[in-house]
């Protein structure tokens, strides 16, 4: 960012904040930054048109008005500025791994205990609706239509055993794991929902997959950046 560079931290969760305020100490540039606790629908606290770009990593999937987050990334961002994204596209995920898979492997031998799981957890399971309700068409649509001029998105599709947790058969690692912040970890839900008899039979299916890592997944990866530009200067001949 240069001598004359800032960097604004924006989060919702203090905790991370915090130890950006660490690091940023440890790397001797604490001076050229500044943390900001806020929303991503919620700016407010940032002048518009004052910044030259704003990257996020794996934020929409958490945030519900995804619209209006694009919008308030359009007004902070000067003329010519940039937006950078990284999102995890679950929606597109869905199409090429089959349900009877859980975080990509087979479950539908022991269907029955995954359903009294996924009823003890529905509240938490349905908090997690913002992750599956887009797709990088929507992206594209949504950047366009908060007023940016320039959108250029790319799409990474792998499918196999892509991003398995415990993908390198660390069944510790899988079971004490949670696939994303909003959900307990599995250990946790298996102890909280099963029985011990039940825990057996269940650990006695899932860990051997684990292990052998026996599984089919999919990942997609947006990459998106978009400029607000400066129609005027574009136009003026």
């Amino acid at each position: 960012m240069g001598a004359d560079g800032k960097v604004i931290f924006s989060d919702i969760s203090q905790p991370l904040l915090d130890v950006c305020t660490e690091i940023a100490t440890s790397l001797g540039t604490l001076g050229q930054c500044e943390f900001l606790r806020a929303e991503a629908t919620d700016l407010s606290q940032i002048p518009d048109d004052s910044l030259d770009a704003v990257t996020t990593r794996s934020v929409l999937i958490y945030v519900k008005e995804k619209q209006r987050a694009f919008q308030e990334f359009f007004r902070v961002l000067k003329k010519g500025g940039r937006v950078s994204m990284f999102e995890p596209i679950a929606k597109t995920e869905r199409e090429f791994v089959d349900r009877r898979y859980y975080l990509g492997y087979d479950v539908l031998p022991i269907k029955d205990l995954m359903q009294k799981i996924y009823d003890r957890y529905k509240n938490e399971k349905d908090a997690q609706s913002t992750m599956g309700d887009f797709d990088e068409r929507d992206l594209v649509k949504m950047l366009t239509q908060a007023g940016f001029g320039f959108v250029h998105l790319e799409l990474d599709v792998t499918v196999g055993n892509a991003g398995m947790i415990g993908g390198e058969g660390r069944w510790e690692v899988f079971y004490n794991s949670a696939p994303n912040p909003l959900v307990p970890t599995l250990r946790t839900e298996v102890e909280s929902a099963l029985s011990p008899a039940e825990q057996e039979r269940f650990i006695a299916h899932l860990k051997p997959l684990v292990e052998q890592n026996i599984g089919r997944t999919a990942q997609c990866l947006a990459y998106v950046t978009a400029v607000k530009e400066d129609w005027g200067k574009l136009y003026s001949g």
